[in-house]
């Protein structure tokens, strides 16, 4: 038997039968939850295959932010803005998994910790295979369908048309994605990597020939015919328009690189559906709507839902960001909104602001309604970033309103707390590091990654950024940086136009 003192937790474990038996014993405050304070896996499910989880939390009355970690001291966690669910990740390997949890607001015991477990099962061995269009020995088109087989335990796959894998070549398991091959006639080669929950990988690699079509276009071209609209070739096979000059110049400078066909030759092609707005760029609003929003990839927008979120983002001058398109425009894109609704975890959100419907009845606001008492700033802003009323206006009763008093510097205490628990930007920004000579691509996965020290080098331009859209970075706004992740020169997931697939996958279009 053996003795171990950790952070108010002994545990003792014993070797009985050759079963190997662990007891914890908590003692003290630091691990107690209260009654009406639970903290759960996966609704208390005792065993997973994979380490994405769901945790569902209901923590001590007046909490506005919490702190999650896989560690018992929760240093490498930050506080962030509370939720009743969270998806959240494991450590990689199986066995019994603790997750810990803090919280603080109002009167609440800051230094409380609040665990859960969940047993992690992951096969010694990966059994995983993949297909190429259904195992066909040749194509004509570099939009090839991968199919895969994976035993439980894997939780990722890479997918590469090089024996190395990129950084964003990694996606969720699913049945099966849309892959490019290389261009050029020639017998191409896909690999593929499958990683499971203890870390441990397998890469295979499998073959077909592609034959170039005669008088071929690359996929990926500009196209224009005699009239003034210009298209983009997709790797879909389609060509796309463009719905508005500014969106054809959120992607591209000027008219360089257009190749211009004759009608006949373009009417070979089958229309698809219109470019969306570059994510990092223009912000849009549609005509008869006063809403703004931020373009992301794969033609999703994530609203805008303040003035003062926009004034922190893009600093003071954010208008000249926006564009203004027809109202039909909307329907191209997916919107990306803040909705906690979670029916399985009998959360409730119908006004889809991110507060759930028994946290809008504790402050006395309206689940219809996303700004309750009207004063320009969110029952979600006002709760849990500014900590302002939301039934008032005019909470310090200064004669101006919440929204006015957030963007004259007022609400300083609400400012204290942005740099961990606020405003996120959306997907896809560029931004330039607030002290350091550094501009930094946020993707999908909300990590920032390094694209370059200028905006003249190889990699900023030929991934087709451009430095009127980059951001100064805000010491207020808080980024998250991918260890050892940088950019690389012509990255096509970042210089074409996207859309999501299967799994949430995102893959050029």
């Amino acid at each position: 038997m053996s003795l171990k003192l950790k952070n108010q937790v002994i545990l003792f474990t014993s070797l009985i039968g050759g079963v190997l038996l662990a007891l914890f014993v908590f003692f003290g405050t630091a691990f107690t939850a209260s009654p009406e304070v639970y903290f759960n896996i996966n609704k208390n499910n005792p065993n997973v295959y994979t380490r994405q989880v769901t945790l569902y939390i209901s923590a001590p009355e007046g909490a506005t932010q919490m702190m999650i970690s896989n560690e018992p001291d929760l240093l490498d966690a930050k506080w962030e803005a509370y939720a009743k669910t969270k998806v959240w990740y494991l450590n990689f390997g199986g066995g019994i998994k603790t997750v810990y949890a803090k919280f603080k607001g109002g009167k609440v015991d800051s230094k409380k910790v609040y665990t859960d477990q969940i047993s992690l099962y992951v096969p010694d061995d990966m059994n995983v295979d993949f297909f190429i269009n259904d195992e066909d020995e040749e194509t004509n088109k570099r939009s090839v369908i991968l199919d895969f087989e994976y035993s439980k335990g894997v939780e990722t796959i890479f997918v590469s048309n090089e024996k190395d894998f990129f950084l964003f070549d990694g996606f969720p398991v699913t049945d099966s994605i849309y892959w490019m091959l290389s261009p050029g006639t020639d017998n191409k080669i896909v690999y593929v990597q499958f990683k499971d929950a203890n870390g441990k990988t397998k890469t295979l690699n499998k073959s077909i020939n592609y034959t170039q079509p005669v008088s071929y276009i690359p996929e990926g071209s500009l196209i224009k015919g005699k009239d003034t609209q210009i298209y983009y070739f997709g790797f879909d096979g389609y060509i796309h328009p463009f719905s508005h000059p500014a969106v054809f110049h959120s992607w591209y400078n000027d008219m360089a690189g257009v190749i211009y066909v004759s009608n006949t030759k373009l009417g070979q092609y089958l229309v698809g559906k219109p470019i969306c707005v570059r994510s990092g760029t223009w912000l849009v609003s549609f005509e008869n709507s006063p809403k703004v929003y931020a373009p992301e990839p794969g033609c999703r927008l994530r609203p805008i839902r303040s003035e003062i979120e926009a004034k922190l983002l893009y600093g003071d001058n954010w208008t000249k960001r926006v564009i203004t398109l027809e109202s039909s425009q909307i329907s191209f894109y997916n919107i990306r909104g803040y909705d906690v609704e979670d029916k399985e975890g009998g959360i409730v959100d119908k006004d889809h602001d991110g507060v759930d419907q028994d946290t809008e009845k504790e402050y006395g606001t309206s689940d219809f309604k996303v700004d309750s008492d009207g004063d320009g700033l969110t029952d979600h802003e006002e709760i849990f970033y500014w900590f302002t009323d939301p039934k008032s206006k005019d909470t310090n009763g200064d004669g101006l309103n919440d929204l006015q008093d957030a963007l004259s510097g007022n609400l300083l205490f609400g400012l204290e707390v942005f740099s961990s628990v606020g405003y996120k930007y959306p997907r896809g920004s560029i931004v330039e590091h607030p002290t350091k000579n550094q501009i930094y691509y946020q993707y999908i996965d909300d990590l920032f990654y390094t694209i370059s020290g200028n905006t003249t080098d190889k990699i900023f331009s030929s991934n087709n950024f451009m430095k009127r859209f980059v951001i100064p970075g805000s010491s207020v706004i808080d980024m998250n940086f991918k260890s050892k992740g940088a950019i690389k020169a012509d990255t096509e997931i970042l210089k074409y136009p996207t859309v999501y697939g299967k799994a949430d996958s995102l893959h050029v279009l």
